[in-house]
C-alpha cells in the first residue's frame, strides 16, 4: 500500500471533494459520459421549493397527468426493494395455484388460502415467511378486499406454526479486517468479471463506514471530500433505507495508521483509491460523477460482484464461504458487521 501525501493523485488541492469545484476537472463537454447508476440505486432528486407551476402543468393533459401518477407510484417503494417485493408476490401465486390449481383465484385471501400457502412455506423450510404474508396482505388489501380479524388471527397463528423450532437466522459473517488488509493485494485488478477496482480499498471504507454493498457500490467520487491538512475524509452517504428524504449524513475519519503499513486506515484507503482511479482513467474521466468503486470500465458494479470481492478476501484469510447449513456466509451485510466488530474491539 503506497502512503504519504496524494494531493497530485485526487487533484492538487488541500481540500478536494463535492464541496468545492477541481481547477484540473474537465468542463461537461468534454468529460466521458456519467456512468449509468444501477437499477436499484437510491432515488435522489433534491428539491429546495416548491414550483407551483410545474405542479399545475402536470394536470394540463391525460399524458402528463399519467406519467405524474406512475412516477409517484414507482416511488411508494425504494428502488432496492421492487424486484424482491415482485419475487414474494409471485413465490405467493406460485404456492397457491399448485394447491388449489387454476380454478380458485388467488384473491381475495380466505383463512383456508392463508392456511394452505403457510403450510407449503414450512413444508420448503422458508424462514422470511412474514415478508411473504405482509407482500399478500398488500396485495389483498391494494385490490379492495378487507382485512378482517379472522384473517389476522389466522395470518399471527400461521406465523407460530411456520416458524416453530427452525432455529436462530443466517448472520452476515465479518471479516477480520486487520488480517485482510495485510493479506489482500492492493492491486487494481478486479478479483472477477465486472468487479470493483481497490478491492482492498473498498472493504477498508466499507467497514469503518460501516456500510452496505448497495451504499458503497452507489458512492460516487463526488460524496469524498479529503482534507489533506486534517489528514481526514468527509464521506457523505446521501440517502439510505432510513433516509427516504435523502437528508443525507456526513461522517468523517481521520488518519488512524500514523504511517503504519500494516494498519488499515480509512484516510488512506481514500487516498490509494483516488491515485488508482486517476491512474487507470486518466484525468479526463476522473471526475465527480465516477464511482469510487466502479468496473474496469468505469460503471458501477452489481451486488454480486461486490459480495464476490468480499468472499474473495474471506478465502484468502482462511474463512469458509458456505455455513453447515449450506449458506453463504458472507452477503452485502457482512461489511458493516466487520466494521462494527473491529470499531468496537479496538474502541471507537
Amino acid at each position: 500500500m503506497v502512503r504519504g501525501d496524494r494531493a497530485s493523485a485526487v487533484g492538487g488541492s488541500s481540500v478536494i471533494g463535492l464541496s468545492r469545484p477541481r481547477s484540473d476537472m474537465p468542463s461537461s463537454s468534454s468529460c466521458a459520459p456519467s456512468a449509468l447508476p444501477r437499477a436499484d440505486a437510491p432515488v435522489l432528486k433534491p428539491t429546495s421549493r416548491g414550483d407551483k407551476g410545474a405542479a399545475l402543468a402536470t394536470a394540463r393533459c391525460e399524458d402528463s397527468r399519467a406519467q405524474a401518477l406512475e412516477n409517484f407510484m414507482s416511488l411508494m417503494v425504494a428502488p432496492s426493494a421492487a424486484g424482491p417485493q415482485e419475487s414474494l408476490l409471485r413465490t405467493w401465486v406460485s404456492f397457491h395455484s399448485a394447491w388449489f390449481g387454476s380454478e380458485v383465484d388467488v384473491l381475495p385471501l380466505t383463512v383456508e388460502k392463508l392456511y394452505a400457502v403457510r403450510s407449503m412455506f414450512r413444508a420448503g423450510g422458508y424462514r422470511s415467511v412474514e415478508a411473504y404474508i405482509a407482500r399478500a396482505k398488500d396485495w389483498h388489501l391494494g385490490n379492495g378486499h378487507h382485512w378482517s380479524e379472522h384473517l389476522d388471527r389466522a395470518a399471527r397463528k400461521a406465523k407460530r406454526a411456520a416458524t416453530r423450532g427452525i432455529g436462530p437466522s443466517r448472520q452476515s459473517a465479518a471479516l477480520d479486517l486487520p488480517k485482510v488488509f495485510v493479506t489482500l493485494t492492493g492491486s487494481g485488478t478486479p478479483v472477477s468479471p465486472g468487479g470493483p477496482l481497490g478491492g482492498r480499498s473498498l472493504i477498508t471504507c466499507g467497514c469503518f463506514w460501516m456500510m452496505r454493498e448497495l451504499e458503497i457500490s452507489c458512492a460516487r467520487v463526488g460524496h469524498v471530500t479529503v482534507h489533506m491538512e486534517d489528514k481526514a475524509v468527509s464521506w457523505n452517504l446521501p440517502v439510505s433505507k432510513t433516509d427516504v428524504r435523502a437528508l443525507g449524513k456526513t461522517r468523517r475519519w481521520e488518519c488512524v495508521c500514523g504511517g503504519d503499513l500494516a494498519k488499515p486506515c480509512p484516510f488512506h484507503a481514500v487516498l490509494d483509491q483516488m491515485h488508482l482511479l486517476r491512474g487507470h482513467f486518466g484525468a479526463e474521466r476522473f471526475h465527480d460523477e465516477l464511482p469510487c468503486f466502479p468496473s474496469a470500465e468505469g460503471s458501477f458494479v452489481d451486488k454480486s460482484s461486490v459480495v464476490s470481492c468480499i468472499e474473495h478476501a474471506a478465502k484468502l484469510i482462511g474463512e469458509p464461504l458456505w455455513d453447515k447449513g449450506g449458506s453463504r456466509r458472507f452477503g452485502g451485510h457482512s461489511l458493516r458487521v466487520s466494521g462494527a466488530r473491529f470499531l468496537s474491539s479496538v474502541g471507537d
